[in-house]
């Protein structure tokens, strides 16, 4: 959940990459023009619902309950979701720091 935090658009937490290596869905809560909803979106891990839009937020989970009930639930395509997974940017930050 990112609401309440300053500049919460720009805000990516830590555990959201480690949700998206989990390959399940992933529902955020915060804004949805953010940082962390473009994330989503690209890796097609998830939704970014506002925290204002409870409606939006019952409608995901009892969506997503009912694709768990059915066994249609895992995995998700994280499309791309690798480039995020703590190797992959240690890697690039040891190649950037020209460690390697």
């Amino acid at each position: 959940m990112l609401t309440g935090y300053k500049d919460a658009e720009g805000y990516l937490p830590g555990k959201l990459f480690e949700y998206l290596a989990t390959g399940l869905p992933v529902l955020g809560v915060g804004p949805n023009n953010g940082d962390a909803a473009s994330l989503l979106s690209e890796t097609a891990s998830g939704k970014m619902i506002d925290s204002f839009d409870t409606a939006g937020i019952k409608k995901e989970l009892f969506t997503q309950f009912n694709a768990w009930k059915l066994n249609q639930s895992l995995p998700v395509k994280n499309a791309g979701a690798e480039k995020y997974s703590r190797k992959t940017v240690t890697d690039k930050l040891v190649d950037l720091l020209s460690l390697r």
